[in-house]
């Protein structure tokens, strides 16, 4: 995840990383230490940093050590996010397996071995995670308009908002803005993902057809000289 750090939540910088600010929980205020290797200053005095969902980091109160305790990086970038008000960027994974397939498959080629299953099965499993983030989106969307059924003045639309929300597993007390953030985080994603997964499907499909006219002139060739 990419995460936009702005210069007042930071405490302090040191050559170990940055020390950032942050709210665990109610009236339990205090920081962590985001190191160095994971973190890019930027020219605005901001800076970005590079956490995964499940690094843990180690927060510190320094009224009362009693309320130290791990945050995983999911629960930072959240807090970040909202402190901040921007979006938290994600990386599907998806992307770099499909980059990682490539450069296999391009090294196997040279070998003189050609399989293009595996990229196949990725292919696959890209078009799925793309599709779930659609899902995700229209679900997120169908929350939105069952919280601002709540507020409508109509009874029966009170009402059947109502039921989407429990359906849903969804407090009603859920904040509209935090999901139109999320959303656009969400579609996000999906657009990386998407241009991302073109381009190499793209590329491969080139590739495959470059190497498929070497071969071809390769054995006119052999059939000329045989003649």
């Amino acid at each position: 995840m990419k995460i936009l750090v702005e210069d007042w939540q930071v405490k302090e910088e040191t050559k170990n990383g940055i020390y950032i600010d942050i709210d665990y929980g109610l009236l339990n205020g205090g920081s962590i230490l985001i190191p160095s290797h994971q973190v890019n200053k930027i020219d605005d005095g901001n800076y970005n940093i590079f956490i995964k969902k499940k690094d843990y980091f180690y927060f510190t109160n320094s009224d009362d050590a009693s309320k130290n305790k791990f945050m995983t990086g999911n629960t930072v970038a959240k807090q970040l996010s909202r402190d901040n008000q921007h979006l938290v960027l994600h990386k599907n994974q998806n992307i770099s397996k499909l980059d990682q397939i490539i450069k296999d498959f391009e090294y196997l080629s040279l070998k003189g071995v050609s399989t293009g299953s595996q990229f196949e099965i990725q292919v696959h499993e890209t078009e799925k995670e793309l599709s779930q983030l659609d899902d995700k989106i229209s679900r997120l969307n169908k929350i939105i308009s069952a919280i601002d059924g709540l507020n409508s003045g109509d009874f029966r639309k009170i009402e059947t908002s109502e039921a989407i929300l429990s359906d849903l597993k969804i407090n009603r007390s859920t904040k509209k803005g935090d999901l139109n953030k999320t959303i656009e985080e969400v579609k996000f994603e999906r657009q990386v993902l998407n241009d991302r997964f073109n381009e190499i499907v793209e590329s491969y499909k080139v590739y495959q057809s470059v190497k498929e006219n070497v071969r071809d002139r390769e054995v006119e060739k052999s059939n000329y000289k045989s003649l």
